[in-house]
């Protein structure tokens, strides 16, 4: 009985042991040396795509006060670009979107101040989705009080030879119910 017992003991050791192996097992054969340059890759890309949302929000911040900020935030993107700003309209050229932003956005707001967070990215090759969560305070020219949007960026961008670029980009305002 005890010999039973001892070599029952063993062969569940065993097996426990071999189970718990195979995660580790398949996880590492997932992940082969071939794979670690294409997953960096993929996650520079997605820094890149951060720092460059990053640079959207800041560059459009500088508008207020200052409409000739408009280039620096138009070159963040490619020249078919297409801007949904939800009820302020749909933008197809660099030259409607800068006219838009230094004729009625840089007038409207004395100060600005833009968040984007949450980030949800897939890259896929040499283009890559976006979805943002964006909390935006202002003050319109004249006011004093400051003023909360909520909504939501969701954007497509693409890979040129001068980094990566926003190519769609749609706002989608999401206020708060009200009482």
């Amino acid at each position: 009985m005890r010999t039973y017992l001892k070599t029952a003991m063993i062969s569940s050791c065993i097996v426990v042991a071999s189970l718990g192996a195979l995660p580790t097992m398949s996880a590492s054969a997932k992940h082969n040396s071939g794979d670690t340059d294409d997953r960096l890759r993929r996650l520079e890309d997605i820094e890149e795509i951060k720092e460059l949302k990053h640079r959207y929000g800041v560059a459009l911040d500088g508008i207020f006060g200052d409409p000739s900020g408009a280039s620096a935030f138009v070159d963040l993107f490619v020249s078919n670009l297409q801007v949904d700003y939800d009820s302020f309209g749909t933008f197809t050229t660099k030259a409607t979107l800068t006219a838009f932003l230094q004729n009625v956005i840089a007038p409207s707001f004395s100060w600005g101040f833009h968040v984007v967070q949450n980030s949800r990215i897939e890259v896929n090759g040499n283009v890559a989705t976006g979805e943002w969560y964006l909390t935006a305070q202002v003050v319109y020219t004249g006011g004093t009080e400051v003023v909360p949007f909520y909504g939501r960026y969701v954007d497509q961008y693409v890979r040129t030879n001068n980094g990566w670029k926003i190519k769609t980009s749609t706002l989608v305002f999401d206020p708060p119910p009200v009482p």
